[in-house]
């Protein structure tokens, strides 16, 4: 590891810190009242976990030795991971009005960077992202993710222009976020907690490349615990809800 790596945030930790921001993010959905002091600082938190994620995605397909079974990978925790997050966040709601899971707005962001990387023809390649983004809009995250997705790798080795990239997208996030509310009848500030994307901004600027801790369990870790965390969730939302 050279001296300027050892300066940054490693991958390890800006996944596990991901992952626990998820998990606060899912608490204050499942189980605190809205608008409460708590509900807002842990959804606060929890919007860092998205950037994190489309930003190790695309440094993943980039660095990837196997686009074909890092895409397969894709697909089988998507699959694995839709039953644990209809069962979570469901309870007194039909499964119908859940849609797919972040890990299916990954693996469309995925095909949309496979899409841009080897895809000639112009006309091919709108249609095809057109229905990426079609897809991705019946999921967590829709569209958003992978448009940062795509300029994270577009950009790659331009910090600058990644970070731009992704502040305009992400604002565009909650101001959309506060046009619903106030078309809908809802305060406009209800959900000012959408603004927590962009604390993902330093944690990504302070990253350098440093992998941090590896082996298996690292590996896995991420895959393994967002099915298993939504069961455990979805089932103590069903004991005590």
């Amino acid at each position: 590891m050279s001296g300027e790596e050892s300066r940054g945030v490693s991958r390890s930790t800006l996944k596990y810190l991901a992952a626990f921001a998820m998990l606060l993010d899912h608490i204050a959905h499942l189980f605190l009242p809205e608008l409460s002091p708590l509900y807002f600082c842990f959804r606060f938190i929890g919007r860092l976990t998205a950037p994190i994620m489309c930003f190790f995605l695309a440094e993943g397909y980039y660095y990837t030795r196997s686009k074909s079974g890092y895409q397969l990978r894709l697909m089988l925790f998507a699959l694995l991971s839709q039953f644990p997050y209809i069962f979570a966040f469901s309870h007194g709601k039909k499964w119908t009005d859940i849609g797919f899971s972040m890990i299916f707005t990954l693996l469309c962001s995925f095909l949309l960077l496979l899409t841009y990387d080897t895809v000639k023809s112009f006309r091919t390649k709108i249609a095809l992202t057109a229905l990426l983004l079609f897809a991705s809009s019946l999921s967590d995250w829709s569209v958003i993710a992978p448009f940062w997705v795509l300029f994270f790798w577009k950009y790659r080795g331009d910090m600058r222009k990644k970070i731009t990239a992704f502040c305009i997208v992400a604002a565009a996030f909650p101001v959309m976020d506060m046009v619903f509310l106030i078309a809908n009848g809802y305060p406009w500030y209800r959900e000012l907690w959408q603004f927590g994307v962009f604390t993902a901004v330093p944690l990504l600027i302070s990253y350098h490349g440093a992998k941090g801790k590896s082996g298996m369990f690292h590996k896995w870790f991420f895959y393994v615990f967002y099915p298993l965390h939504l069961l455990v969730l979805g089932f103590i939302s069903r004991i005590f809800g």
